[in-house]
């Protein structure tokens, strides 16, 4: 029989890579076939990449490539005077475009999307942590 843990046990789990599921999810009694979740991992995307992500409408993909800052062109500004930032701030952070860890959910068909719990999900007590 599958060991049943609480939300907290079962969010521990995804943060080291495991997948989680709900024992008895909306009734269906659905499992390792069924709705998953997991956490995404934290990656970024350089500038020269945005323009060929096909997932970004083209007006996103304008606006960030418009938002990074180029490097070069900055320590230009600083050195003739036209910008006023401390040359500590200039960091390869602003030539990225950053993805966060977020909870992602598969469902039945293989489609993957956001996932935030509910209050029910929180409170439960039937999750189930997949070790594979």
């Amino acid at each position: 029989m599958e060991k049943q843990v609480n939300f907290g046990e079962a969010l521990t789990a995804i943060k080291e890579g495991k997948m989680i599921l709900r024992k008895g999810w909306n009734g269906k009694g659905l499992n390792s076939e069924g709705l998953l979740v997991f956490l995404e991992k934290p990656t970024s995307t350089q500038k020269q990449r945005i323009q060929r992500m096909s997932c970004l409408p083209e007006l996103v993909s304008k606006n960030l490539q418009q938002r990074i800052i180029d490097h070069s062109v900055l320590r230009e500004m600083i050195a003739d005077g036209t910008a006023h930032f401390e040359s500590s701030i200039i960091s390869s952070d602003y030539e990225e475009v950053k993805y966060h860890a977020q909870m992602q959910i598969v469902d039945e068909l293989n489609n993957i999307k956001s996932w935030v719990p509910s209050s029910s999900d929180i409170l439960a007590e039937d999750w189930i942590v997949l070790e594979y």
